[in-house]
């Protein structure tokens, strides 16, 4: 997604460069930058700079295809990306709804329950959202004591370190140790998930409904035999940004699966 992000800051750059340019050109009567050059632009994401660039600089403002066709552009362009982030997220969807059980469905035939991490406050514990993840990955626990719990998460040093919140957590509840298996490599979700390829023939994904969709569709895309359980249903601060946040994700993760990109930590 960040690399996205990069494309369309330096297109904007670059479209506005461009009408900067061709606009004292015009002022020296030199040869100028072809129109064609300045909708092509436009056209492969930098609508916004160009637009930009045309008030800013006051340059073809008198071009009727200017006025109303980089505006078009842009509407087309606004629409397409909507279009793509409703169609994926019906397509994550609706294909991993009917893989989500309860916890009572979970019996000893499954290999691995993943817990996938989320922040821990400045004294090392779990956040509300993460202790509810390990609250109802113990739920399953406590009726399948043989079944490994794996915490996958993210650790920048000594003072943050999702991973030995979520380890000592689950101790300080009675988890055997000998079943909490680390993953330090769930640097994002599609990592986390993409760690459990060829390794288990069969897991639980534990996490709230609302991210355990994304969770869900990259496991089943990456041939993994996947079912989730949902933490119960509660509102926590900053959850309307954090929705919005995971439709684009979801769209990331889609292409993620489409293109079967590798994990750079594994």
């Amino acid at each position: 997604m960040k690399y996205i992000l990069y494309y369309l800051i330096g297109i904007q750059v670059i479209a506005l460069f461009l009408f900067f340019i061709d606009k004292q050109k015009a002022i020296r009567h030199k040869y100028r930058i072809p129109e064609k050059t300045l909708f092509l632009v436009a056209i492969l994401g930098g609508s916004v700079g160009a637009i930009a660039g045309m008030q800013l600089f006051r340059h073809k403002t008198k071009h009727l295809s200017f006025r109303i066709g980089l505006p078009m552009i842009l509407i087309i362009q606004i629409l397409l990306v909507v279009g793509l982030l409703v169609g994926t997220n019906k397509i994550v969807i609706s294909s991993t709804k009917n893989y989500i059980m309860e916890v009572s469905d979970v019996d000893e035939s499954i290999d691995c329950i993943v817990v996938l991490g989320a922040s821990v406050y400045s004294d090392g514990t779990p956040s509300s959202m993460l202790q509810d993840r390990l609250d109802t990955a113990i739920e399953i626990y406590e009726s399948n004591p043989s079944i490994p719990i794996i915490v996958s998460g993210y650790s920048s040093d000594e003072y943050y370190d999702e991973v030995a919140s979520m380890k000592n957590y689950l101790l300080n509840q009675g988890v055997d140790s000998s079943l909490i298996v680390e993953d330090y490599y769930g640097f994002s979700t599609y990592d986390s998930i993409y760690q459990l390829k060829d390794e288990y023939e069969s897991v639980v994904i534990v996490t709230q409904v609302y991210h355990l969709y994304r969770a869900m569709y990259i496991a089943l895309e990456l041939d993994i035999d996947a079912y989730g359980v949902a933490c119960q249903d509660v509102v926590y601060d900053g959850q309307t940004t954090r929705e919005v946040r995971e439709v684009l994700a979801r769209y990331k993760d889609y292409i993620y699966t489409m293109i079967d990109y590798n994990s750079l930590f594994k």
